[in-house]
């Protein structure tokens, strides 16, 4: 009988890959989406807008389970920038090598959270 236990910190690392992966196949899609489009391919644009929607409700439920890792973790006050960043010093893994789209995230006006710091220059 083998015994696993709940490390949510790497499960959390794990989600920010997952994160990423859906975003950068969200990203894909989009540029397919705008090919079929200029192409006139309205055939293809039917199965983009699909693909998309599975994308899109993928995200959401990762990002509800980041959520819910971030409260276990004591993080649910924070900002995902500082998470990713707080996160490495803690793990010694630096989490905003999980790709561009989560340094992207991370940082834009739309992220997760505002920070209570303001924008840093």
């Amino acid at each position: 009988m083998s015994q696993t236990t709940h490390d949510p910190l790497r499960e959390y690392m794990t989600v920010i890959g997952d994160l990423t992966a859906a975003a950068a196949g969200i990203a894909r899609t989009e540029e397919a989406k705008a090919a079929a489009v200029s192409g006139n391919r309205h055939e293809i644009l039917d199965g983009c807008i699909q693909e998309e929607q599975a994308l899109l409700l993928k995200l959401r439920g990762l990002e509800q389970h980041r959520n819910k890792l971030q409260k276990e973790l004591g993080w649910d006050s924070l900002t995902f920038h500082h998470c990713i960043t707080g996160a490495g010093r803690c793990s010694g893994t630096d989490l905003s090598e999980a790709g561009p789209a989560a340094s992207a995230s991370a940082d834009s006006p739309g992220g997760s959270r505002t920070d209570p710091e303001g924008p840093s220059s």
